[in-house]
């Protein structure tokens, strides 16, 4: 079995994913979510729609960052920084959660 670089399955490490109970719907432009607290409607465009997309599995910090690291061609550090922001923002509006 081939395992890629950036399948970090570290034990301890948090998995990140959607809140099933978020609702969320692709359109041609962006996606939209509906977090299952508040009242706020979230689009997602770009990397955010694509990092959604991501969570629909649990997914870990590193294995997101390896994915999208090799997607865009880019430091692993500099996708982790952006990536635990996009995270936090997401976490906040509860539309996603992590899950030892």
């Amino acid at each position: 079995m081939i395992t890629a670089a950036w399948d970090d399955t570290a034990d301890g490490e948090p998995r990140w994913e959607r809140d099933p109970h978020a609702l969320w719907k692709v359109t041609p432009f962006a996606t939209v979510v509906l977090p299952p607290v508040g009242d706020e409607t979230l689009v997602l465009a770009g990397t955010s729609a694509e990092l959604w997309d991501l969570l629909g599995a649990p997914r870990t910090v590193g294995q997101l960052t390896g994915i999208l690291a090799e997607r865009y061609d880019e430091a692993p550090s500099r996708i982790r920084a952006d990536l635990s922001g996009a995270l936090d923002a997401l976490a906040n509006r509860c539309a996603v959660r992590s899950s030892p």
